[in-house]
């Protein structure tokens, strides 16, 4: 673009700003659209601490299907009664998890009950992170 172009002059820059809001809002709002909360609960037979040595340790399989652990422990009176808050990239990325042999079995391997699992997914208008 020419220095000189009408599209530079000082009236046009308010405009030219107004347009990269509007295609930075557009942006945003697409990626948040495509990003999926879904609550996992599941049984386990060995408590919490395996099953957290199993997440720890395939944190590159986490990344291949696009997850983000938000938040996973077991309920106060149960070390066996885990609930998952999982941030998916994309469906795709849930689909993926959900078929992947090898990780299903490092997860059963870790003392998951894959039978029990349930996965939930959540309203796109969750509120994480608020202390008022």
């Amino acid at each position: 673009m020419q220095l000189d172009s009408p599209i530079l002059k000082k009236d046009n820059y308010c405009f030219i700003l107004i347009i990269f809001k509007l295609f930075n809002i557009i942006y945003i709002e697409i990626k948040k659209g495509a990003s999926m909360l879904v609550k996992l609960t599941q049984d386990l037979k060995n408590g919490f601490g395996p099953w957290k040595e199993m997440l720890l340790a395939n944190g590159h399989k986490l990344k291949e299907h696009g997850m983000t652990c938000i938040f996973a422990a077991t309920e106060k009176d149960n070390d066996n009664k885990l609930t998952v808050i999982i941030d998916f990239a994309t469906p795709e990325g849930m689909m993926g998890f959900k078929n992947d042999e090898e990780l299903t079995q490092r997860r059963i391997d870790a003392g998951a009950m894959v039978e029990t699992t349930v996965m939930t997914p959540m309203t796109s208008e969750a509120v994480t992170n608020f202390s008022g």
